[in-house]
């Protein structure tokens, strides 16, 4: 079976189901950072495509840069991938407001006179919190993967030889995310 990943896709209704993560290989090809994704024996590359928002030249390790931010956004992707499907315009609805803009100023009005506006906005904006992240690629990533993709970087991908190969298992990205407070990853 093929493994499935929706970072293209800003919604859906079921995370994908497959039993392995792949590991990261990390390799130098004629002097240039590459990578392959391996499931097994399995090379598993073109199915998860890379999210794109620091650098556009690609993934890097081994410094504190553009290229190692994408490749810690697109290694903690793998793990959480967006499986919210919901929008702001869901959220909007299910807090009441109409899709009609005009009957949403109604709405609103209703909600000042019968003082529920700040708790139904508050309840809209932390649930907004949990919607994934669109990169500059248009790709999408869970939220809790955008928000630690900075500190992986930095206590992982900038501590690597950039002259050297590496496997990041899928394992040891577990463990990370584990230790660093990221509750939904999947086993």
């Amino acid at each position: 079976m093929t493994p499935h990943h929706p970072l293209n896709r800003p919604a859906i209704a079921e995370p994908p189901d497959f039993r392995d993560f792949p590991d990261v290989h990390l390799m130098l090809s004629e002097g240039a950072p590459e990578y392959r994704l391996k499931s097994g024996d399995n090379d598993v590359t073109d199915t998860f495509p890379r999210p794109v928002h620091h650098a556009l030249s690609g993934v890097a390790w081994g410094y504190h840069g553009s290229g190692p931010a994408d490749l810690a956004l697109m290694v903690l992707s793998l793990h959480l991938p967006p499986g919210i499907d919901r929008t702001e315009d869901d959220l909007l609805r299910n807090a009441g407001f109409p899709s009609d803009p005009e009957l949403g100023e109604d709405y609103e009005r209703l909600l000042v006179e019968e003082d529920r506006l700040d708790t139904v906005m508050d309840k809209f904006e932390q649930d907004r919190l949990e919607l994934p992240v669109k990169t500059h690629s248009g790709r999408y990533v869970s939220r809790t993967a955008w928000d630690l993709h900075q500190t992986y970087k930095a206590e992982v991908i900038a501590l690597l030889d950039q002259d050297a190969s590496h496997v990041l298992t899928s394992e040891s990205v577990q463990r990370w995310l584990a230790n660093n407070g990221a509750n939904d990853v999947r086993r």
